[in-house]
């Protein structure tokens, strides 16, 4: 994730986690320790530039957990991230919209029908 700067499917898949490149980057300038303090699905990431700063940050629980839900506009980037190259612009703003008024909704064929990649 910090070689290709995002944390997404592709970075799990075999010829990601294989590629000699990012085994290399991980070897040379990636450090990783079990830190006592973080407790179940928490984690603890501190990251040291070349020039020197420090960034850091401490979670007791993982983004999208229901102590830390994700926001209405991470969902729907993420549906945006999910859909691309599956489903045009257009359709994935149709999701959106049908699901922002799901209430009012008269026939779920209509999502279903939206919901299917082209």
């Amino acid at each position: 994730m910090l070689h290709d700067r995002r944390c997404w499917l592709e970075q799990f898949e075999p010829r990601r986690y294989q590629d000699a490149a990012v085994g290399a980057f991980a070897r040379e300038r990636v450090k990783v320790e079990i830190d006592p303090r973080v407790e179940g699905t928490g984690a603890a990431v501190e990251i040291r530039t070349a020039d020197g700063a420090v960034h850091a940050d401490r979670r007791s629980a993982p983004k999208g957990d229901p102590s830390d839900p994700l926001s209405r506009a991470e969902i729907e980037e993420k549906l945006r991230t999910a859909a691309a190259g599956f489903m045009s612009p257009d359709g994935v703003k149709r999701i959106v919209a049908l699901v922002s008024d799901l209430d009012n909704l008269r026939d779920t064929r209509e999502l279903m029908a939206a919901l299917r990649a082209a």
